[in-house]
């Protein structure tokens, strides 16, 4: 009974360590080598964003009070004009997604009406000199930055790498030398609400279910749209830019300025998401992992011959009830539970099981055929 038992133990902990370990190589390892560059999206799956996406396939949409207005056929000339208006609505805030950074002939006007506008943030992109400087400083800025505007600036930073990276994630605050530079999101929510502490550490912004209004600075020239400028808070920007097209975690390309406009309602409605530790999610999946081979050598050593079957309805169990408990989580808590590793520990842990069993029954003939040659 005794060996049975250091028999079951043994089997259970060498296969929930080869399933850790294939795991991590899949996510830490692999994926960084050159050869295996196309696995990087293995690396970047993350649960939440099927949790977004559901979220957001609801009929109930909650409106931001952020509106987006497009100028992507608007002239220098015209967003002036276009700034002006907007100004005559007592805004209580106004950031644009726009550097200008060529001036032209008919400046003088422009940047009067660019003062003329109260709370305006005019947009900057800021830098640090290496990935391991912690210091940023302003890479790019309109020409007229320096000039005693009594303007604010913040930054339009997006935390992708790429426009094919997934943007989950806003930035507040990027710490420079003389102090710290603002996002254009933190800093117009600071101007609605002075008493807003921006959080120092990336955050996620709540994307689902959330509707941002869009108009188009054309129709707002012609005399459309006056009743939602009132007090408004207002985010201007190119929503046909190309370059400036990004993937979000609910499945849709978004504009930059849109998203910009996303991190604002995050911040404005208190929607802030916390996620679990990394640590605590290899530790639920370790604990799956060896719930999950308890069972499954103890199934394999009962030879039920619907094994295969009974394994296969447990696996697509345990990834239903996973999801749905991450789901329902999230929707009501706005924390994210990491249980994409435990879901990916399951169907790892069959083929090392049964990998494991093959190399023990391996074994066993080759000593069978020693056996039967020293007998002869």
């Amino acid at each position: 009974m005794k060996n049975k038992i250091v028999a079951f133990w043994t089997q259970v902990i060498t296969v929930s360590i080869a399933t850790c370990s294939v795991v991590a190589l899949m996510l830490y390892v692999i994926p960084s080598l050159p050869a295996f560059s196309s696995l990087k999206s293995i690396k970047e799956f993350e649960l939440p964003d099927m949790y977004n996406s559901v979220l957001n396939s609801r009929p109930v949409l909650q409106k931001s009070d952020v509106v987006v207005i497009d100028i992507h056929d608007l002239s220098r000339y015209e967003i002036g004009d276009l700034i002006e208006i907007i100004g005559m609505h007592d805004p209580k805030a106004v950031g644009m997604d726009v550097i200008f950074a060529v001036p032209s002939e008919q400046d003088s006007l422009f940047l009067e009406q660019l003062k003329s506008c109260p709370n305006l943030v005019l947009a900057n992109f800021v830098e640090n000199s290496s990935i391991d400087d912690e210091q940023y400083y302003v890479s790019m800025s309109s020409y007229f930055s320096d000039y005693d505007l009594n303007i604010h600036y913040g930054a339009i930073n997006l935390c992708a790498e790429s426009i094919r990276d997934v943007v989950r994630k806003y930035q507040s605050v990027y710490p420079s030398d003389s102090g710290y530079y603002l996002s254009i999101a933190a800093q117009m929510a600071l101007l609605i609400n002075p008493d807003y502490q921006p959080c120092i550490d990336q955050e996620y912004i709540y994307y689902p279910s959330v509707e941002i209004e869009q108009l188009s600075g054309r129709d707002i020239l012609n005399g459309l749209y006056g009743e939602v400028l009132d007090n408004g808070i207002i985010m201007i920007g190119d929503l046909y830019d190309v370059k400036d097209i990004f993937s979000t975690p609910i499945g849709k390309e978004i504009p930059g300025v849109v998203i910009h406009a996303y991190s604002l309602h995050t911040m404005l409605a208190n929607k802030h998401i916390t996620s679990t530790p990394r640590w605590l999610d290899w530790l639920i999946a370790i604990i799956f992992c060896i719930a999950f081979v308890c069972y499954h050598v103890w199934l394999l050593r009962r030879n039920s011959m619907i094994r295969s079957l009974i394994m296969r309805v447990v696996q697509v169990f345990i990834f239903c009830g996973l999801f749905y408990m991450g789901l329902i989580w999230f929707r009501f808590k706005n924390q994210y539970i990491g249980f994409s590793i435990a879901m990916m520990v399951i169907p790892i842990e069959m083929l090392s099981t049964d990998f494991y069993y093959a190399i023990l029954a391996l074994i066993q003939k080759i000593k069978s055929k020693l056996i039967k040659t020293q007998t002869i």
